[in-house]
């Protein structure tokens, strides 16, 4: 950063050899020193401009006022109209209380809620995230895995760490069922709760269904 000179000692005898002095010091000031220099100022106004100074004379008087009135000059909350959400969010709770009484499995549906409310299914889904604190639990399909299965996949995986050049050779693939006899549907079914049900369901593996198999090397 530049910095003035002060010259306490050898002063200049007068101004042809203050100016003199002068162009000597302004020659040894680079360009990047300049340039520091130009962008500091710059910063500095910037500052005193643009930045709005909050204690201001109106600000100081609406601060008094305020204490002289509540005796505090703290904000109070508002008094304002409750959000469409927090209005909702009984209804939705009621609706949903109403189906699940109504129905055999003591469940009901977003779909039913918002077909019996009107309520747009985008705003059920924020109501029940927001203020019912309720979130979205996916079922996962899971496959009964017994100790010879373990016993077959550590097998199958040290041979192929013994025969690693017939990778490019083997044929991946994966399947995915879809059962026909409607005893569960992962893709639709979802349970909203505050917590994770942690519950399982056991059914036939074999039993009737759909299978799409796809393999890639």
């Amino acid at each position: 950063m530049i910095k003035a000179r002060v010259y306490h000692e050898n002063k200049p005898k007068n101004l042809v050899e203050l100016r003199e002095r002068i162009e000597e010091e302004c020659a040894q000031v680079t360009l990047e020193e300049v340039k520091h220099a130009v962008s500091h100022i710059s910063y500095r106004l910037q500052l005193v401009i643009f930045i709005k100074d909050p204690f201001t004379v109106s600000t100081i008087t609406r601060l008094i006022a305020k204490f002289e009135f509540t005796e505090s000059v703290l904000d109070f909350p508002g008094k304002g109209r409750k959000s469409l959400s927090d209005e909702r969010a009984p209804i939705v709770k009621n609706a949903a209380e109403q189906l699940q009484s109504q129905s055999t499995m003591a469940s009901s549906s977003t779909t039913q809620v918002s077909q019996l409310t009107g309520i747009p299914r985008a705003s059920m889904h924020r109501i029940m995230r927001r203020h019912l604190h309720l979130y979205p639990h996916h079922f996962t399909l899971l496959q009964n895995i017994t100790e010879e299965d373990k016993e077959q996949r550590v097998t199958f995986a040290n041979w192929l760490l013994d025969n690693e050049e017939i990778v490019p050779n083997i044929l991946w693939s994966d399947e995915a069922n879809f059962s026909v006899d409607g005893i569960i549907n992962k893709h639709n079914c979802v349970i909203w709760s505050r917590e994770a049900p942690h519950e399982y369901i056991s059914h036939n593996l074999h039993s009737s269904h759909l299978c799409v198999w796809m393999g890639f090397s």
